[in-house]
């Protein structure tokens, strides 16, 4: 999830519904975010809350992954910058303009477009540019690219405005497109706020797993104290087919920050952790969908990007120590102790993959040099996986690791866009790294065709 700031400032009008809301007296409009008065909107009822181990429900449903409907576990995808998804024999990316393909055979990269002396390039309906169509569109924003039964989706975040641009709405929808790229549909809509003026903070997260789109988000204008107004702050679920409304699964607690929550699914489970805007930690907590409770596992409060789930156990760093923690015997033990690393670098992130944790770090005279440890199940440090080199004036964009699979991508825009081509876009450079081809403590990553 990242945070942003936006030239847009939403009178909120929530188009979904999130169970029960508790009632209260309210003499203020409910689809603005005007002055309320002093009265603030109460947290709606979310599911049962668990804190007691014990009582966690054993969950009887296939735990494996399934690759066309679970969740797909990549390192840099923290909901909302998120730009590549894996589909059944290729990788698709996202760069804010064109929709391309990475075929892993040949190693090449190029946009998803198959009309005949099609030139490519904006406003000429090439089938790789995914703007949304809308006519009088100001902008929009890319919220994310994933894949789920056998299409990509994507959620755009749209403003439209009339002539004056003193007041429209703005939209966040889900996309779906076929993977030539050549169908697009709108699967719905799923948050819509009328806005007169132009100027908000918004911050948004989200994951698909198992037929259901999972998120949060904050729309609140600067010095806005109302915490859960207009349904902010709050994590949903809603189903992936367009079908039915949206569930509160739980209200975020009172002064959390999505800013770098990540939520995870596995299995039967979704995990998450909101950090506190005081100091940055945050309490872990699984949503189970078999029983549909909140499960709170006995775990220290932490950063929200310090744990992370592998096959149901859980693993989480405090301080310099890495912990292995299972929910259902309720016993954790050291994994290992990464006090002689953090002399060395600085420590960053965790990342599940299938048998090992990656670790983000970087040194700390250079932010540039940067990479990841991958440290084993056992609590081995098996190599550093160091990020290629990137020229002085490039921005960085992310680094993409669908887990499980063949390659590592490393993403940059080298900002040098004139606003006519596909530069203009979030990232336009692309490598990769084959990790079965790597040569052990200092991969290569290769750039893309």
């Amino acid at each position: 999830m990242k945070k942003s700031l936006f030239f847009i400032v939403f009178c909120a009008m929530l188009l979904c519904a999130c169970g029960d809301t508790q009632e209260t007296e309210t003499t203020w409009k409910a689809d603005s975010l005007a002055d309320n008065n002093g009265k603030l909107t109460p947290p709606p009822n979310g599911v049962p809350i668990i804190t007691d181990p014990d009582q966690f429900q054993p969950v009887t449903e296939d735990q494996s992954y399934h690759f066309e409907t679970d969740w797909q576990n990549y390192l840099g995808k923290t909901g909302s910058n998120s730009f590549l998804a894996v589909g059944e024999d290729s990788y698709y990316y996202y760069n804010g303009v064109f929709l391309y393909v990475f075929d892993p055979k040949e190693k090449r990269y190029a946009k998803l477009c198959n009309k005949p002396e099609c030139t490519h390039e904006i406003n000429v309906g090439c089938n790789a540019e995914l703007r949304p169509a809308e006519s009088n569109i100001t902008g929009q924003n890319l919220f994310g690219i994933f894949y789920y039964n056998k299409n990509i989706y994507l959620i755009f975040e749209i403003p439209v405005f009339g002539d004056s641009d003193a007041e429209g709405h703005v939209t966040l929808r889900l996309y779906r497109i076929s993977p030539d790229g050549t169908e697009r549909t709108a699967v719905r809509d799923l948050v819509s706020f009328y806005t007169t003026e132009k100027e908000t903070a918004v911050s948004y997260t989200f994951i698909q797993h198992r037929g259901y789109l999972y998120y949060a988000y904050v729309f609140q204008k600067e010095g806005q104290n109302d915490f859960y107004m207009g349904g902010s702050n709050v994590l949903y679920r809603v189903p992936m087919d367009g079908s039915g409304e949206p569930e509160c699964i739980m209200p975020i607690p009172e002064d959390s920050d999505l800013t770098g929550t990540k939520l995870y699914g596995e299995g039967s489970y979704i995990y998450f952790c909101f950090s506190n805007r005081t100091d940055c930690m945050g309490e872990v907590y699984r949503f189970n969908t078999e029983s549909d409770q909140v499960e709170k596992p006995d775990i220290p409060r932490i950063g929200n990007s310090l744990f992370c789930p592998i096959s149901g156990t859980i693993y989480y760093q405090d301080g310099n120590v890495l912990y292995r923690y299972d929910p259902v015997t309720n016993e954790r033990k050291v994994l290992t102790d990464l006090s002689g690393e953090a002399k060395k670098r600085k420590l960053g992130y965790l990342v599940p993959n299938t048998d090992a944790i990656l670790l983000y770090a970087w040194e700390y005279d250079d932010m540039r040099d940067s990479g990841f440890l991958e440290i084993g199940l056992d609590g081995r440090i098996k190599r550093y996986i160091q990020h290629p080199d990137w020229e002085e004036n490039d921005i960085l964009v992310g680094v993409e690791y669908p887990a499980g699979t063949e390659y590592m991508f490393f993403i940059c825009n080298d900002d040098s866009g004139d606003g006519t081509s596909d530069q203009m876009g979030i990232g336009n450079t692309l490598y990769y790294l084959e990790l079965s081809k790597s040569d052990g403590e200092n991969p290569r990553f290769i750039q893309a065709n």
